[in-house]
C-alpha cells in the first residue's frame, strides 16, 4: 500500500494504491505467475480490484484473498500516466 512517504520517494502521482516495485534488481513480478501472464509490469500502480479502491478498503492481499484460484479478477493500474484494466486469472498459493 502506498503511504505518502512512498508517494513522495517515488514521485508517484497518486497517494493510494499498490505499487509494484522492486528496490533490488530482480522483478517485483514473478516470471510465468498469474501477475506475469496477465500483464502487471514492475512500476504499474494497482488502484482498484474488481472496482474496490487498494489502500482505502485492503490491501492487493486482502482484497484478492476474497476470490479463489481461477476466479479472473479486474486489476484497475496506472502505467505511465494512462489508468488500464487488466484481467488476472488467479493461481493458487505456493511456498
Amino acid at each position: 500500500v502506498i503511504t505518502p512517504s512512498d508517494a513522495k520517494e517515488y514521485n508517484l502521482p497518486v497517494t493510494s494504491g499498490a505499487y509494484i516495485y522492486s528496490p533490488n534488481s530482480y522483478s517485483a513480478i514473478i516470471a510465468d505467475g498469474p501477475a506475469a501472464k496477465g500483464g502487471l509490469k514492475d512500476k504499474d500502480i494497482v488502484t482498484a480490484i474488481n472496482g474496490v479502491k487498494v489502500g482505502t478498503t485492503g490491501s492487493i492481499s486482502s482484497l484478492v484473498g476474497e476470490y479463489k484460484p481461477g476466479d479472473i479478477v479486474q486489476f484497475t493500474v496506472l502505467r505511465g500516466g494512462d489508468e488500464i484494466a487488466i484481467n488476472i486469472t488467479l493461481g493458487a498459493y505456493e511456498d
